[in-house]
């Protein structure tokens, strides 16, 4: 009985140690910022947009990002070259929608260091001209709301902010089991993300001053990611990230189980390369992932020892935990559709169907998660949007292969 009751102890209090970040990351959500003058004087911005592929979709991403309502901006749409299916659909798309504030331009030089994402975005600042004040970023699968650069421009207003952190929310409309895998790891991951001052790509925003100041231009020429290295290069001229509540991104894309696996094998390896507490993720990880299973596994054993009472304290202990989590994650959504409300988004349909779906996939996302993890420990070769990379170290990247069309993922 004393084993018992330490171990339904021991899972209330890790569920605990995770209510109290989701309570706070969504009173943060909720908080609605004060009302700011509009500036004198808004600055000019330039968002980096690089594509891949032959997607429809971005045609639907460079016209909501025609539709911002901000002042004085420019996009400059980066693409390997006349050889991708992008460049065809974007310059059909540029033909009949003409615009003078978007530029269609071919990726020059596939720097051999890096990725060509980092190439391109290389190219991008090298190109910046002195009247661009800041950068931000657009990706094909974003749905960026007509606020955006506004809300961006505004927290940068402060010259002690050198950044902003927003977070990327998964709302797809079919609910394929890959993609719920990926809308609750994003979950798990979005609150450590924001209690971390971790930025993500999607919502970042920068001074091209900065970037030259801080080396990260350089980092970026021996590095696989834009994101990773942003906070450590902002520390080093004392400037902060902030954190804005309405950069909260909706994506609807749908994947499946497969693409979702490597998916979170990616990031978890740009976790390894770029994150200075690594062996902390590890540890959470493992805790997490072991306070999960661990009352089933005890079940199981209990109930071959032949101790049913055991076995079945167990299971129940078990099922409050995973319904606690489930608990966990309706909080979060019900937070999150706070800000989508705003934007005019949708979050997760919950119907009584994928409400059990979400109880059900919540131990296979964990474990998933789990083998994920294990796997980015051994990987040398990543292959990412069709483009295979050797890699070396966190700043000893080689690009060894790059295919003619982009396999997406």
């Amino acid at each position: 009985m004393i084993w018992m009751t330490a171990l339904l102890a021991t899972l209330l209090v890790m569920w605990i140690i995770q209510l109290v970040p989701v309570l706070l990351y969504v009173r943060r959500l909720s908080e609605v910022a004060p009302q700011q003058p509009a500036l004198t004087k808004w600055p000019k911005i330039r968002i980096f947009m690089p594509l891949r592929g032959g997607d429809q979709s971005v045609c639907d991403s460079i016209r909501r990002a025609l539709t911002l309502d901000y002042p004085s901006y420019e996009i400059q749409i980066v693409i390997d070259g006349e050889h991708d299916p992008a460049w065809c659909i974007v310059s059909d798309f540029l033909r009949t929608n003409p615009v003078n504030n978007v530029e269609l331009v071919r990726l020059r030089k596939k720097l051999p260091t890096c990725s060509l994402l980092n190439s391109a975005l290389v190219q991008f600042v090298e190109d910046l001209d002195e009247s661009v004040d800041l950068i931000a970023f657009c990706g094909a699968d974003m749905r960026v709301p007509k606020s955006f650069l506004r809300d961006l421009a505004t927290a940068m207003a402060d010259p002690k902010v050198g950044g902003t952190l927003g977070g990327r929310w998964y709302a797809p409309r079919r609910g394929r089991l890959g993609s719920l895998v990926r809308y609750i790891w994003n979950a798990g991951a979005i609150v450590p993300m924001w209690a971390g001052g971790i930025p993500w790509g999607g919502a970042l925003t920068l001074r091209p001053r900065d970037i030259h100041a801080s080396g990260l231009l350089d980092q970026w020429r021996h590095g696989m990611v834009e994101d990773a290295p942003v906070k450590s290069a902002l520390r080093r001229l004392n400037l902060s990230l902030k954190f804005v509540p309405s950069l909260l991104i909706v994506n609807e894309e749908e994947t499946n189980l497969g693409n979702c696996f490597r998916f979170i094998t990616r990031q978890l390896l740009w976790t390894r390369l770029y994150h200075p507490q690594w062996a902390l993720v590890l540890a959470n990880v493992a805790l997490f992932t072991s306070t999960m299973f661990a009352p089933f596994v005890a079940a199981i054993a209990f109930c071959f020892a032949g101790e049913p009472r055991l076995a079945l304290g167990c299971l129940a202990g078990g099922l409050a935990y995973l319904a606690g989590s489930w608990a966990l994650l309706l909080t979060l959504e019900l937070g999150v559709r706070g800000v989508l409300h705003r934007q005019g988004e949708l979050g997760l349909r919950l119907s009584p169907g994928m409400l059990l779906a979400l109880f059900l996939v919540i131990p296979l996302t964990q474990l998933l998660y789990t083998l994920a993890l294990v796997r980015c420990l051994f990987v040398k070769q990543v292959d990412w949007s069709g483009v295979s990379y050797q890699i070396h170290g966190p700043w000893q990247i080689e690009l060894i292969r790059r295919e003619a069309e982009a396999v997406t993922a």
